[in-house]
């Protein structure tokens, strides 16, 4: 779902009914990931975009487009059909979609961020952001045990399991797309 996400968001011909839908239209919101506070469901942070209403208008008022790309992935995978699956993408500067520390963005962030998505029914029910402050993004060589001991990788592991935490262990998959093998 996240790369769909990322590839309507990439389009030349950017349609926002196709990118919203990627969305839960109800009740999707951004919440700066760690810090005090919350809205009480284990978001963890400031409420940044309140709803996916404020998200759709966000990405209308973007003034340019730039191509998101993720530098590096850990996806979280529950074996159980009805549970949600995450994604913790690291950007680098500019490469988030429409998504910086302080909420949408219209244009390109100026730090690089972490985004973790949590996907369910495979529509996008919310994202946490941050800023990568340990530079895991630009991370020559990170492995994926360098990535799960991050700061970033505890704040969202954090809110992955406060909800009610995961029923059983969740498969982990690590992807540094600097080290894709291409074949021709």
């Amino acid at each position: 779902m996240i790369n769909h996400f990322v590839e309507v968001f990439d389009a030349k011909k950017r349609r926002l009914e196709q990118l919203m839908e990627c969305i839960v239209s109800n009740s999707c919101q951004m919440v700066a990931l760690g810090g005090a506070g919350g809205d009480g469901d284990g978001g963890g942070g400031t409420v940044l975009v309140p709803d996916a209403t404020a998200l759709q208008r966000g990405f209308e008022s973007q003034t340019q487009q730039w191509k998101a790309e993720a530098a590096k992935r850990v996806f979280l995978e529950i074996p159980d059909s009805k549970a949600p699956t995450f994604a913790i993408d690291f950007y680098k500067r500019g490469k988030s979609p429409a998504f910086g520390v302080a909420g949408m963005s219209a244009r390109p962030a100026a730090q690089p961020v972490v985004a973790l998505y949590r996907v369910q029914r495979s529509k996008i029910t919310n994202v946490w952001v941050a800023e990568d402050a340990e530079g895991i993004a630009e991370m020559q060589g990170a492995t994926e045990e360098d990535v799960c001991a991050s700061d970033a990788y505890m704040q969202a592991l954090e809110v992955m399991v406060r909800p009610g935490g995961f029923k059983s262990m969740p498969k982990r998959y690590y992807n540094d797309y600097s080290k894709m093998e291409v074949w021709m």
